[in-house]
């Protein structure tokens, strides 16, 4: 799986219905990838608009495809948004990161 991460220029995810916090999404953010993905659950909190990656409407595929084109046509967005994906993973989803955060949250209710 991780090679195929690393061969990779673009993570396409579109589900159209509930989702949670899709792990396959973490992983693409700690590959570097720059990421096409939909609005399901908490989605969102890992991939921003414009900034990572591409929020499209998984029902209209006119919305993906100008998403890839984007993407495809333009590598300097490509390495602008991998480099915001490892960025958003290294501040939000590493081991040390999630650890810290649920250990404040467990505090916070605690006290």
């Amino acid at each position: 799986k991780w090679q195929t991460f690393a061969n990779t220029d673009i993570f396409l995810f579109t589900p159209k219905g509930p989702e949670g916090h899709p792990w396959v999404i973490v992983e693409a953010l700690s590959a570097g990838l720059p990421i096409i993905t939909t609005d399901q659950g908490a989605i969102v909190e890992s991939v921003v608009d414009g900034k990572n990656g591409f929020i499209v409407d998984a029902t209209k595929e006119e919305t993906i495809s100008e998403a890839l084109k984007k993407l495809l046509t333009g590598p300097e967005k490509r390495i602008e948004f991998g480099k915001n994906s490892k960025s958003q993973y290294l501040n939000k989803f590493t081991e040390k990161q999630m650890v810290e955060n649920f250990t404040r949250v467990f505090e916070n209710v605690l006290a």
